[in-house]
C-alpha cells in the first residue's frame, strides 16, 4: 500500500515541479541537520497523527486501480510551488483551487470519495525555520494531511482546517430554529407592512401601536425623516454627519484589515503600505470609535440634565437607575441578539471558500458559543481577553465596553447633579477633575502591569473614560448655556476652527508614528494623551455647529443624507462585520493589494453594509423600540399610536 501510495505522491510532486527548486533544496538540507518542526507545527495549531489512516489507504488503493483521473485532479487542485514571486515578492502562502478540490466526487464500489481541501496542509520550511511556505492540498476525504506525512515522510504536513462539499451543506438543529425565528419575523413584517399601507390608503389609524410595530412602511418614513436646523429643538444635528462619517470611517479600516489576511501577490508592498503617510486616510480609522463614545457621553448629560431627575434627591436619583439600566439593555439588545443568531447559526451556509471553514469555525462560532453569556452581559471585553479567548463577533466590543460606561455613569451623574444646584463654575471643576483621573488612570495601569497588552486598549473601557467624560462635561455645558447666545468674531472663529481641524490631524499622524516605532511606552502614552486631544476638537465642533459658528461644515453633518445615516449607525456598527467577512473568507486566490483595489472594496462593502443595516434597522432596530416604549409607557402608546420617536432615538443615543 505504501509503494502505491509513492505514486500518488509522486504525480503531485511532478506537478508542482517540487524536486528542482532552490527552496526544496533548503528544506532537504533542514531535514538532513535535524530541525525540530514542532515549533512550526504550533504555529499552524496542528498535531501530526501516528497511525497510518486505513480508510485513506483503501480510497487512495482504489482511486489507483480504477479512477487514476481524480487522483490527477486532486494533484492539479494542489498549490504548485514554487509559484511566481513567491522568494522574494508574494505572500509565503497559497490557496491552490479551492473550488477543482471541493467539486470532486466519485462513486468506486459503491464508496463515494469526495475531495477534501485543506487550506495551509503542507508547510514546507526554507531558510533556519523562520520561514514557512504554507501550501494548500487535496486528498481523499477519509486521509488527512498528516497521513500523507506518517505515510511518505515528507517534511510537516499538517492536518489543518479541512472540508469537503459535504461540509455545513445540511442545516443542524440550531440553524433550523434561528431561520423558523427570522421567518417568523419576516412575515410579522410583511403582513403588519401590508396592513399599515392599507390603513394609510383607507385613511385610518391603526387602533394600537403593536400593530404597526414592525411595519416597514411606518419604520422607513421615520429613517427617511429629516429636521430642518430651524426646527432641531433638543436634537444636535451635526452628531448625524460625525457618526455616519465615522462610520464609514470604521467600515474602510476593517476593509483594509481583511484585506492583509489574504495571500498577496505584492506582499512587500502590503507590508509597507501602512507605513506611508497616505495611508492614514484609512489606517486611523481606530480613532473614529471615540468620536462614538465621545457622542454617547454628551447625549447622556445633555439630556439627563434637563429631565426633572436630575433635580431630585440623591435617594430618588439613585431609585431610577435600575430602570434606566434596563432601557439601555433593551435598546441595544434584540438587534444585537438578531446579530449573533444570524452570525452563529446561519452564517456559516452563505458562503464557502478555502479560508472560510476555519475563519467561521475557529474565529467566530466556536468563541460565540462557549462564551455566549459574555456577550449578552456585554462584559466579554474584559473575561475573554482575560483567559485569552477570541471575543464573539470582534466588531462588537464596543458594545460591551459602551454598556459599562453606561453603568458607571449614575455613580459620577448623582453627585454631579446635587454640586450643579449650588454652582455651575464647580460643577465644571469637578468634572475637570473626574476627566483628569480618567486621563491618569489608564496610564498608570498600562505601566504598572507591563505585561498589559498595549492593544487591548482597543477593547477595554477604562481608557475610554476619558473620551466619554470629555463629552458628558460638553453636555452639562451646552445644556447650561442652551439659551444664552456668544457672540464670537469672525476671524477668531476661523482660527479656532484652524485649530481644532489641525489638532485632528496631529493626532492621526502622531498616532501612526508611534505604531511604527512599536515601544510600549510610547504607545500607551500616546493612546492615553491623543483621545482627549481628539475629543477636545469633537467638543468645539459640536459647540460651533449647535450655536451657528459651524457654516458649510454644520451644513454637510446635518444635511437629510447624513441624519438618514446617522440613525442607520447603530445597524451599521452590528451588520458591516458579516459584510466584510462573507466577501474576505470567499476570496479564493491571492489578491492584488493596490490603493485603487482597496478604495474599490471599500465602496462595496459601504453600499452592501448600508443595504444589510436598512434592512436590519426596518425589521429588528425599529419595532424592539417602538416594542420597549409600549411596555414601559403603555397608556401613552395606546392613545398616540404613531407617535414621534424620542429625541435619544432620533440622536442615536447607541453609538
Amino acid at each position: 500500500m505504501t509503494a502505491l501510495f509513492s505514486i500518488y505522491v509522486g504525480i503531485l510532486c511532478v506537478v508542482f515541479g517540487l524536486v528542482n527548486s532552490e527552496d526544496a533544496f533548503a528544506m532537504e538540507k533542514i531535514v538532513q541537520s535535524g530541525l525540530d518542526f514542532k515549533d512550526i507545527v504550533a504555529r499552524v495549531n496542528s498535531t501530526l497523527v501516528t497511525n497510518e489512516s486505513t480508510g485513506c489507504i483503501n480510497q487512495i488503493s482504489a482511486l489507483l486501480n480504477s479512477d487514476q483521473m481524480t487522483l490527477k485532479r486532486m494533484a492539479d487542485a494542489w498549490s504548485k510551488f514554487p509559484y511566481s514571486g513567491a522568494s522574494y515578492y508574494a505572500s509565503k502562502s497559497d490557496a491552490g483551487n479551492y473550488d477543482e478540490c471541493i467539486k470532486i466526487s466519485t462513486t468506486i464500489d459503491n464508496e463515494r470519495i469526495l475531495g477534501k481541501y485543506c487550506s495551509w496542509g503542507f508547510a514546507i520550511p526554507i531558510s533556519n525555520g523562520t520561514q514557512v511556505y504554507l501550501l494548500a492540498t487535496c486528498i481523499p476525504d477519509q486521509c488527512s494531511a498528516a497521513d500523507l506525512a506518517n505515510i511518505t515522510r515528507l517534511p510537516l504536513f499538517v492536518d489543518n482546517y479541512c472540508s469537503t462539499q459535504d461540509t455545513d451543506s445540511k442545516l443542524d438543529a440550531g440553524a433550523v430554529i434561528v431561520l423558523v425565528l427570522f421567518a417568523l419575523l419576516f412575515t410579522c413584517t410583511i403582513l403588519e407592512t401590508a396592513y399599515d399601507i392599507f390603513l394609510e390608503y383607507a385613511g385610518k389609524k391603526p387602533p394600537h401601536a403593536i400593530y404597526t410595530a414592525f411595519s416597514m412602511y411606518s419604520n422607513g418614513k421615520k429613517l427617511l425623516k429629516s429636521t430642518k436646523y430651524s426646527k432641531a429643538g433638543e436634537q444636535v444635528l451635526c452628531f448625524h454627519g460625525m457618526k455616519f462619517i465615522s462610520m464609514w470611517w470604521i467600515i474602510s479600516g476593517h476593509g483594509a484589515i481583511s484585506m492583509f489576511l489574504a495571500p498577496a501577490l505584492d506582499y512587500e508592498f502590503r507590508s509597507h503600505w501602512q507605513t506611508q503617510r497616505y495611508a492614514q486616510y484609512i489606517a486611523s480609522a481606530h480613532i473614529c470609535v471615540d468620536t462614538f463614545f465621545y457622542i454617547s457621553g454628551f447625549l447622556m448629560a445633555y439630556l439627563y440634565f434637563k429631565q426633572s431627575i436630575s433635580k431630585k434627591s440623591a435617594t430618588k436619583q439613585a431609585g431610577s437607575v435600575p430602570m434606566m439600566i434596563i432601557h439601555r439593555y433593551l435598546r441595544l439588545t434584540p438587534a444585537n441578539a438578531m446579530c449573533f443568531l444570524g452570525s452563529v447559526f446561519l452564517f456559516k451556509y452563505l458562503q464557502t471558500g478555502p479560508f472560510f471553514s476555519f475563519g467561521i469555525h475557529d474565529g467566530l462560532i466556536r468563541p460565540c458559543k462557549k462564551y455566549w453569556w459574555t456577550y449578552f452581559l456585554y462584559i466579554q471585553n474584559y473575561y475573554n481577553f482575560h483567559y485569552g479567548e477570541s471575543l464573539c463577533i470582534p466588531t462588537t466590543w464596543y458594545l460591551s465596553a459602551d454598556f459599562q460606561l453606561f453603568l458607571i455613569t449614575p455613580l459620577v451623574f448623582i453627585p454631579i447633579s446635587l454640586i450643579y444646584r449650588r454652582s455651575f463654575a464647580k460643577t465644571m471643576a469637578a468634572l475637570a477633575g473626574v476627566n483628569l483621573i480618567c486621563l491618569v488612570t489608564p496610564i498608570f495601569i498600562k505601566l504598572q502591569w507591563r505585561d498589559y497588552d498595549v492593544d487591548f486598549q482597543e477593547y477595554d473601557f477604562h481608557s475610554k473614560l476619558i473620551s466619554y467624560f470629555i463629552g458628558v462635561m460638553t453636555g452639562i455645558y451646552m445644556r447650561h448655556h442652551k439659551n444664552k447666545k456668544v457672540t464670537i468674531n469672525r476671524m477668531v472663529n476661523l482660527t479656532i476652527w484652524f485649530l481644532a481641524l489641525g489638532n485632528m490631524l496631529a493626532v492621526i499622524f502622531y498616532r501612526q508614528d508611534i505604531q511604527i516605532k512599536n515601544e510600549y511606552v510610547a504607545r500607551s502614552l500616546c493612546y492615553s494623551f491623543t483621545r482627549p486631544m481628539w475629543c477636545i476638537s469633537l467638543a468645539w465642533i459640536t459647540y460651533a455647529c449647535v450655536n451657528g459658528y459651524g457654516g458649510v461644515v454644520n451644513w454637510f453633518l446635518s444635511s437629510p443624507f447624513m441624519q438618514i445615516g446617522g440613525k442607520l449607525t447603530y445597524s451599521l456598527y452590528l451588520t458591516h462585520g458579516m459584510v466584510i467577512a462573507h466577501y474576505a473568507l470567499g476570496i479564493r486566490t491571492r489578491i492584488d493589494f493596490t490603493d485603487w483595489n482597496l478604495f474599490y472594496t471599500n465602496c462595496g462593502h459601504f453600499i452592501v453594509s448600508m443595504m444589510v443595516a436598512t434592512f436590519w434597522s426596518l425589521s429588528y432596530e425599529s419595532p424592539m423600540i417602538t416594542l420597549e416604549r409600549l411596555i414601559f409607557n403603555r397608556s401613552k402608546a395606546e392613545s398616540k399610536p404613531k407617535s414621534k420617536p424620542s429625541k435619544v432615538d432620533q440622536n442615536g443615543s447607541k453609538e
